[in-house]
């Protein structure tokens, strides 16, 4: 129910390869996933998948699990 109040906030957020996210434990309550994504459209979720990031010859893999009980990619 919070993130219209921080999604001004969120919105700055700022990174060269992007601003990545994944879901917690708690934001799957009342299956708002769609609606959180919704309102942060500058924002990658990372659901069952990963972003692999390369800097000066090196790269560190992000990658975003859903939830075995409550993630449920749509």
């Amino acid at each position: 129910d919070e993130v219209e109040r921080i999604a001004a906030d969120l919105a700055r957020l700022r990174a060269r390869a992007g601003v990545h996210a994944v879901f917690g434990n708690h934001d799957y309550r009342g299956r708002q996933e769609a609606r959180i994504e919704a309102a942060l459209p500058g924002v990658r979720f990372l659901r069952n998948a990963s972003a692999r990031i390369e800097r000066g010859g090196s790269h560190v893999a992000l990658v975003g699990i859903e939830d075995l009980e409550e993630g449920r990619v749509v």
